[in-house]
């Protein structure tokens, strides 16, 4: 195959977006250091919309290992898409608690679904957002300024379900973070 070729269609998908970022193979969070379990990409009709990271204290497979570390646990989204609204954000997140909670857990949790989902604003192509789950409850910050933190431990399982719950918002990206592909 012609050189020019190849470098050609390089700088054609990189310039598309198909390069990933930089993701960090360990990071500190509330002191502690945490590895990279895995990456995977969220996608939606065809489009890559983020690399979700999961990072934590050991190596786990599933929601309930994450949650029987009793550690803290970070998921960063890389934010790939040129463009995602505040609405769409919102739209997704309310999809995500409405496929994994029931109404019970749905009413109980009101104020702080209400509140997570308010944390979150429009986002461009290189953001990062951090969802930290720590010992007092859940942190969002959007490019390292905190947007929320919420204060209630028992929520911390209610966000994770929608990334490793019964219904995951995406089978690739689960299996990505949990490290299964």
């Amino acid at each position: 195959m012609n050189k020019s070729i190849v470098v050609i269609s390089l700088v054609f998908f990189v310039s598309l977006g198909f390069a990933k970022p930089m993701i960090p193979q360990q990071i500190e969070l509330e002191g502690q250091n945490l590895k990279l379990n895995g990456t995977g990409t969220r996608t939606k009709f065809f489009f890559d919309i983020y690399s979700g990271a999961l990072y934590t204290s050991k190596k786990v497979k599933s929601l309930q290992d994450i949650l029987a570390t009793g550690k803290n646990v970070r998921v960063a989204m890389h934010i790939l898409y040129n463009r995602i609204s505040t609405e769409k954000f919102r739209k997704g997140w309310q999809e995500g608690f409405d496929k994994n909670l029931n109404q019970s857990e749905k009413k109980r949790f009101a104020a702080e679904i209400k509140q997570f989902e308010n944390a979150f604003f429009t986002a461009f192509k290189g953001d990062v957002i951090n969802i930290d789950f720590i010992s007092s409850g859940v942190r969002v910050s959007h490019n390292g300024k905190i947007r929320a933190q919420i204060m209630t431990p028992d929520f911390k399982e209610m966000v994770l379900r929608i990334w490793f719950g019964k219904h995951p918002a995406d089978d690739d990206l689960e299996e990505g973070m949990l490290g299964k592909n």
